[in-house]
């Protein structure tokens, strides 16, 4: 009897310590994708392309006002936003303007990109034809990981260096990713590029 009077608590504490665990996990699982370095004042700023929303550009905006750099880079991409007749590029450049980033402070690439790696080359090669050093890539919390890996990659054997900084007003937070479908897609399908980027797939 005593037992059995005994065997309820005991599984409450194991339920209570399996949610725990699974909670831990989920949230690890999420906090290891975002990089936020320490900043340092860089030669560019470069806010790197995607996104669900302009959170990234709102980011590089600020860090933009704060001093951080004299010049903000938008990667082209030459995407179509909806519902509008302009390019991705230009419409980033007047919501940036109006975010307190002078138009001649603004430098968007030459090359249309349309994957991160795309995107690290041809930052590299346009610091290295301006004879710029630094630069912080801004980009999403759950891609700041892989961003991470892709620049230092592509910066590699050069005098040049990047620091990542996830957007702090994102929609994607790794204590609540795991309460919402959209943050099962996205920390899913990240992992997922995360562990091709690993084993050489892409």
């Amino acid at each position: 009897m005593t037992a059995s009077r005994k065997s309820p608590g005991c599984l409450g504490i194991l339920l209570a310590f399996t949610f725990l665990a699974a909670v831990l996990f989920l949230w690890g699982g999420g906090r290891f994708l975002v990089v936020r370095e320490e900043l340092k004042k860089s030669d560019y700023l470069v806010v790197l392309s995607g996104g669900k929303d302009y959170s990234r550009l709102d980011e590089a905006a600020r860090l933009f006002n704060e001093g951080w750099s004299e010049f903000l880079v938008i990667t082209e991409t030459g995407a179509k936003v909806p519902g509008s007749e302009g390019l991705f590029t230009v419409e980033s450049k007047v919501y940036a303007v109006k975010a307190g980033v002078p138009p001649t402070a603004i430098v968007i690439t030459e090359k249309v990109v349309d994957s991160t790696a795309e995107e690290a080359r041809v930052i590299k090669k346009m610091m290295s034809k301006a004879g710029k050093k630094s630069c912080i890539v801004v980009t999403d919390p759950f891609h700041s990981r892989r961003t991470r890996l892709i620049f230092t990659k592509a910066f590699e054997g050069t005098d040049m260096s990047c620091s990542v900084y996830a957007s702090r007003n994102s929609w994607y937070s790794p204590a609540t990713w795991w309460r919402s479908l959209e943050g099962w897609k996205i920390t899913l399908l990240e992992w997922g590029k995360l562990i091709s980027y690993w084993i050489g797939i892409s």
